[in-house]
């Protein structure tokens, strides 16, 4: 009769460091599932959340509103990390949730050329773009506007308004072909002194907000030459080309917004500076906490506590050749 076979030892034995090895090596060289690299990141960043997150916010829902923005674009998962957490942080101190069909804040994934060792280099970063309706929100939020409203003029809408000392707008749109869009407008109600103040634009400002941005028109590469931004080519995917009302209303709202004291609304002048930095490529401002501290990187991210240059991009100095860093928006902000 046949002896019953042995367990194998060799297999069993946990005190063969070379099985061991072999064994870590293979899981950690094993793909790793967009879930889990989605998970991983959600997980890095939940003391950043904590520390930044607004007034009012919840952790929790807000992360869950990061995983859906992750499920809805993973492309934003192939840029650099760093870059994206910058941008999620922003948005968690700005109080803006960014679950996609609230429309008040964006995470988009765009490009900048980096001139490395006299070679143009392209590498995938994130912004945060804040929506029109998360800047009235914003108006609301901080205390300042009771009601924040923003509309678009057509040629042929009957529009009037005044300035002095009893300003006055009257917007009545047609029923009809409304025409070209000939300017747009925000109204607030202000908590401040009970009465509305309003500020209009024509085409000629919303036009400069246009040239400004980064993400509005194609950036040309001539024969490794530096990185150009070709105003004659509108970029076909920005909000500019698809969307040019809603941004027309968007800037609207920011102008209100920059006409006004903001000295006791602090998180409006915020909001402003990271959304400009974004919009034209300056230098973006660190991430801090609801108390004004500085948030420091997750550890995964970054070996030291500060964030890098090349997730701050901005624009460098065009003498230092070596660091010279060109925003090139695929994708802009958004309404």
């Amino acid at each position: 009769m046949n002896a019953p076979r042995q367990p194998s030892t060799k297999l069993a034995r946990p005190d063969q460091p070379e099985l061991t090895n072999a064994v870590a090596q293979r899981d950690q060289n094993a793909p790793v599932s967009f879930a889990q690299a989605r998970d991983k990141f959600v997980g890095q960043l939940d003391m950043g959340v904590v520390q930044a997150i607004g007034k009012g916010m919840d952790p929790v829902q807000f992360k869950r509103s990061l995983a859906t923005v992750l499920n809805e674009t993973p492309d934003l998962l192939k840029a650099n990390l760093t870059s994206l957490a910058v941008a999620v942080l922003h948005a968690a101190r700005l109080g803006l949730d960014l679950t996609p069909a609230l429309q008040l804040a964006y995470l988009t994934p765009f490009n900048v050329s980096q001139k490395v060792n006299g070679q143009w280099v392209k590498t995938p970063l994130v912004k945060m773009m804040i929506g029109y309706k998360g800047f009235i929100l914003l108006g609301r939020k901080s205390g300042m506007c009771d009601t924040v409203r923003a509309r678009v003029v057509y040629a042929n809408d009957h529009f009037e308004w005044e300035e002095g000392t009893a300003p006055r707008l009257v917007h009545k749109p047609t029923m009809g072909e409304r025409g070209d869009v000939v300017a747009a407008y925000c109204v607030a109600d202000m908590k401040t002194n009970g009465k509305p103040a309003f500020r209009v634009i024509g085409v000629p400002e919303i036009e400069r907000a246009r040239a400004a941005s980064r993400g509005a028109f194609e950036m040309v590469y001539e024969n490794g030459r530096k990185p150009r931004v070709d105003t004659t080519r509108p970029k076909a995917d920005s909000p500019w080309t698809t969307d040019y009302g809603a941004m027309a209303a968007k800037t609207a709202i920011r102008r209100f917004y920059k006409d006004m004291d903001l000295t006791e609304f602090r998180s409006l002048a915020t909001a402003i500076e990271v959304d400009d930095a974004y919009a034209i490529g300056s230098r973006i401002p660190a991430p801090t906490a609801i108390t004004g501290d500085p948030v420091k990187p997750p550890e995964q991210l970054s070996p030291t506590d500060e964030w890098g240059d090349d997730v701050l991009f901005g624009t460098r100095d065009e003498d230092d050749e070596q660091h010279e860093t060109i925003v090139d928006a695929s994708a802009s902000e958004r309404e």
